[in-house]
Parts: structure tokens; C-alpha cells; sequence
């Protein structure tokens, strides 16, 4: 009798065991599938609060110092210039055999003739071209000063006609750009000259040296950084750096000093 009630309760312990291990089994798979359900979740999450964000673009580089005044707690922000994205420039070509339409400023101020353009009766003018983002680039031209009646035998460069010619770099409008002036007068005198806000700031580094005005000169200008270098006819003048100007069109300006004779251009070219 003792016997066969130890086995009932063996059994009903082993039964007890095994529904403990199936309950547990149970619990174990639903934690699981719960654990994969939030992990879903969460990634689903992150997915879309990334698809969502919006990158804030890098702040552009600053132009504008900042001054704090002496003995005060007060700032006041001088502009220098306002910040341009810089480009490559463009290859550009002008052989004047009609007229082109990529210029623009006094285009009137010339006619074309045998494929040149002719500056007749002007005092002033200013033509220019490109793209106001432009950087760096090289500008090279071909003027000659025509008047052969007025010349003297044996001395020309007492001829009364005289005229100069600018090579225009980084130019932004009217009143601010840089310019190589090539001044035809007696002594065919070079230099370089800087307008800013409408002011023409002296001149810098300017060289004298006879050149024969009746005869064609090219004029080739070098603009890179703040580096400016100028040639002509092949031979280096002087150099000169500035940081006025980062960036700007480009261009050719005229003047003319004398009544008779007008000036020609053969062609203008900018490279990269």
C-alpha cells in the first residue's frame, strides 16, 4: 500500500516537472517573439527619422571682420567684399569679324572693319564679358594706335594722337574693377590701376618706356589669387598683388586723348 502511493506521487511530480518546463518554454518563445517585434520596430524607427532630417548646409567662408571697440562690449562688422563662388573661367574668343553679342557696356562705342574693331570719335569706353564668379584667368589682346597722317618723319612718338587701352580683370561693375593700362602718349608709359567704389586709386607701379604706338602691341594679362602679372609684346612688366577682389568679368577699356586717329583692336582671347 506504502509502496503504491509513493509511485502516485512520483508520478504526479514528474507531471508537475514537465508542465513547469512546457510553461517555461512558452514564456521563453514569447520573449523571443516580442524581442524581434521591438527590434523591428526600432529599426523601422530610425529609417524614417533618417529620411527625415535635413542636412544643414556648411556656413561660406566669412569676408567680414569683426571689430570689438575698446572699453566697450560692442561690436561693429566692416564689409569688405561679399562672398562670391569662385569658377573656372570659360575660354573666350574675339577675332572682331562682326559683332558679337557676348559683350556688353558701350557697344556701340565701335564699329568692325576688316576684322577689327575700331574705336572712332569716343573719349571713353568700356566693353566687357564673362561671368562675375570668375577666378582665375589669362587675358591676352592686340591694339594699335592709327593715324599716319598726323606722323613727323624720323620722330613718331611725338605724333598728337594718343590714346590708352586697359586690360579689364575682376570686374564687378562700373565703379569697382582692376585694370593693365598700356598709356600710348610720348613716352608709351604701363601701369596698373585699381577702382574702388567708384574711386580711381593712384597708380601702381608705373613704368616708363617708349613704345611705338603706330604699330600693333599685345597685351597679355595674368590674374591669379591676388597675383597680378602683365606682358607686352612678350616682355614682363611689374607685378602687383591686391585682395580687393576675389573674383569679377572681364573687359577692355578705351580712351582716347586727341581729336584725330582712332584705335584698333585685332582680336581678345581668355583662357583658364
Amino acid at each position: 500500500m506504502g509502496s503504491r502511493k509513493k509511485q502516485t506521487e512520483d508520478n504526479t511530480k514528474e507531471k508537475d516537472n514537465k508542465l513547469s518546463e512546457s510553461a517555461r518554454m512558452t514564456i521563453i518563445v514569447a520573449i523571443i517573439g516580442l524581442l524581434g517585434t521591438l527590434g523591428a520596430a526600432y529599426l523601422s524607427y530610425l529609417s524614417t527619422r533618417q529620411s527625415s532630417e535635413v542636412t544643414t548646409p556648411a556656413p561660406l567662408p566669412s569676408t567680414t571682420p569683426i571689430q570689438v571697440n575698446p572699453g566697450t562690449d560692442t561690436a561693429t562688422v566692416s564689409v569688405i567684399e561679399t562672398y562670391t563662388p569662385q569658377a573656372i573661367a570659360t575660354s573666350f574668343s574675339d577675332n572682331f569679324d562682326e559683332k558679337n553679342s557676348a559683350w556688353s557696356g558701350d557697344v556701340s562705342s565701335f564699329d568692325i572693319s576688316s576684322g577689327k574693331a575700331i574705336f572712332r570719335d569716343v573719349p571713353k569706353a568700356l566693353l566687357t564679358t564673362g561671368e562675375l564668379s570668375w577666378s582665375d584667368y589669362t587675358i591676352e589682346l592686340s591694339a594699335e594706335g592709327i593715324n599716319p597722317d598726323e606722323m613727323i618723319a624720323g620722330n613718331p612718338q611725338y605724333n598728337s594722337y594718343t590714346y590708352f587701352v586697359g586690360v579689364v580683370v575682376r570686374y564687378h561693375d562700373p565703379n569697382n574693377y582692376i585694370e593693365f593700362v598700356l598709356n600710348c602718349d610720348n613716352q608709351g608709359s604701363s601701369y596698373w590701376q585699381v577702382v574702388k567704389n567708384g574711386v580711381i586709386e593712384p597708380e601702381k607701379l608705373t613704368q616708363e618706356e617708349y613704345l611705338y604706338c603706330f604699330a600693333s602691341h599685345r597685351i597679355k594679362v595674368e590674374v591669379r589669387g591676388n597675383q597680378y602679372k602683365a606682358y607686352i609684346d612678350d616682355k614682363p612688366r611689374r607685378d602687383f598683388s591686391d585682395n580687393i577682389f576675389s573674383t569679377g568679368m572681364v573687359g577692355i577699356a578705351t580712351t582716347k586723348t586727341s581729336d584725330d586717329g582712332f584705335l584698333a583692336i585685332d582680336y581678345f582671347t581668355v583662357q583658364p
